[in-house]
């Protein structure tokens, strides 16, 4: 197990960036979020805000649903490092999870249009926001001259939930 392995990394060695952001990433997986928070704090402070680190905990501030947080640490992470997709694509997102959709897909690479709609549709779906999750899901679908798999099994997914939502509410 990775965990003693890293608590005593960062025993030897509080300096240990690196092995706290890993921390913070193995307790973000068991949705222990006070001790992500601390171990990104540590990991932040020994690494003078590594890039990596500021997309890391706002990953975990997404899965908090701290989303401004989140959307603030993905920019900080992209001042830093401008080419770092990962915080790119999180920070979109982020976006999209709070139903800023035009933001979430605006002044993306054309040939990953399809992607960017695809990940907002997936995020509005998710917000229950079912009307435009099949939008932007339909959208990317037309974007792609080929068969696109994962819009298709999120377009299928949305319109479960829709279907789901509209029973639960002529039940009530």
């Amino acid at each position: 197990e990775a965990l003693p392995v890293l608590k005593k990394a960062v025993g030897m060695d509080p300096k240990a960036w690196r092995a706290w952001n890993a921390l913070g990433s193995l307790y973000d997986a068991q949705a222990d979020w006070d001790n992500a928070n601390a171990a990104y704090v540590h990991a932040a402070e020994a690494s003078n805000n590594a890039a990596i680190v500021l997309n890391n905990r706002g990953y975990s501030r997404l899965l908090q649903h701290r989303r401004d947080e989140a959307v603030d640490d993905f920019v900080a992470a992209l001042k830093k490092r401008p080419d770092l997709a990962e915080a790119r694509t999180n920070l979109r997102l982020a976006l999209a999870m709070g139903g800023d959709y035009d933001r979430a897909v605006a002044g993306g690479d054309p040939a990953d249009q399809a992607a960017l709609l695809n990940n907002a549709g997936f995020a509005a779906g998710m917000r229950g926001d079912y009307a435009k999750a099949e939008d932007l899901l339909g959208r990317a679908l037309a974007l792609r001259s080929e068969y696109y798999a994962r819009a298709s099994e999120n377009l299928k997914i949305v319109k479960a939930l829709a279907a789901q939502d509209k029973d639960g509410d002529a039940r009530r």
